[in-house]
Formats: structure tokens, sequence, C-alpha cells
């Protein structure tokens, strides 16, 4: 997120993230929280969002853990696309809907006990 944009209101995401963090912990490679770059999350990019930092790519981290896209969503690796899309880049809901869930995955890891990855 660059310092232009506005500061989203990161907590109704927090949840998700909290599952997503569960399901990882549960299901994903012992080692998860050290490949993400907390710094570098962007939910945005196939291969910078969390499951792509884990696995090379979002859907390929979605096939290794056989999940769907709506489950995806519930835990937080992704945002569901809102049905309105004609909104301009600059006051776009889904992009901002976005970089708050991107922002809530950097708060939670950081609130998190775990030692993540060192690279950010």
């Amino acid at each position: 997120m660059c310092k232009h944009c506005p500061t989203p209101d990161i907590e109704p995401f927090k949840p998700r993230v909290r599952e997503g963090i569960k399901f990882l912990e549960a299901n994903g490679p012992s080692d998860w929280r050290n490949l993400l770059a907390p710094g570098r999350i962007d939910l945005n990019d196939s291969t910078d969002c969390v499951l792509g930092q884990i696995f090379g790519d979002y859907h390929r981290g979605k096939e290794r853990l056989g999940i769907c896209e709506k489950f995806a969503e519930a835990a937080g690796f992704a945002e569901p696309e809102l049905d309105d899309d004609d909104s301009s880049d600059e006051d776009d809901p889904q992009a901002a809907r976005t970089r708050a869930l991107t922002a809530a995955w950097v708060a939670v890891l950081a609130e998190s006990a775990e030692p993540v990855g060192a690279s950010a």
C-alpha cells in the first residue's frame, strides 16, 4: 500500500485472516511462516499473495491445499469479487477491500507470537 492510499479499516478483515492462519497451521507446510515476507504481501498479485509466497502461485496453493475459491475467500486468502464494477480505479471498492485484507494479513502476522520470514 502506498503512502497516498487512505489507511483502510482492517478490523473487519482480521477474523478471516486468523482463520487462514489456523488453516495453514493445520494444513500448510510446517515452515509456512518462514516462507512469507510480510512486507511483500500483496493480495492483488498471484505470486506475492500469501498462498503465492508459500506455494509459488495463488492457484497452485489452492490446489496443493485442496481448497476452492469460496474457502480461500472465507480464510482471507482472497477477497470475494463485488458485483458492481462501474467504479473508477481511484474509488474502486474492490481494490479498497483487497488493500484492507492485505493490511490485515500484515497486522495479524505482526501480532503473532511466532516468527515470520526475515525478508520484509
